[in-house]
């Protein structure tokens, strides 16, 4: 009996090392107002890559329709994260800020906080994706200008 808990032990240690125990995150993002542009959806790990780089595998950005899109990241290793999602209207690959540091393209933050003075942080941002259970997350585009 405890032999065959080691090795399911060391198994499931193993898998998860070689990221084949992951999790999926589903991204609906409400708000569009406009086919032009692209969505833009950036996952986060931590608080130090937070709104500066996104992990390598879940940078999505897709042709969008008015209206709602849905964005799907799987293979996600268990563990913390937060995203942004902004709609880059002129599609230079970037949110374009204006005065005061206020975004000018419609974006939104996982849990949608409230952006009081400037961004909210990876803390109020921040979702647990598990192995277990796939993560489906709505958020709606917020305009600043």
């Amino acid at each position: 009996m405890k032999t065959a808990m080691k090795a399911l032990t060391v198994t499931i240690l193993l898998l998860l090392s070689q990221g084949l125990i992951a999790g999926e995150l589903s991204v609906v993002v409400k708000g569009i107002t406009t086919p032009e542009g692209t969505l833009m959806v950036g996952i986060f790990d931590s608080k130090k890559t937070f709104k500066k780089d996104a992990i390598d595998q879940s940078t999505k950005d897709a042709v969008i329709e008015a209206g709602e899109m849905t964005i799907v990241v799987k293979d996600l290793k268990p563990g913390i994260y937060a995203f942004i999602a902004f709609h880059d209207l002129n599609e230079n690959l970037t949110c374009d800020i204006g005065k005061w540091g206020i975004p000018t393209e419609p974006v939104a933050f996982s849990n949608e906080p409230k952006m009081r003075f400037g961004p909210p942080s990876f803390k109020a941002c921040s979702f647990t994706v598990t192995d277990e259970t796939p993560v489906k997350l709505e958020v709606t585009l917020q305009s600043r200008k």
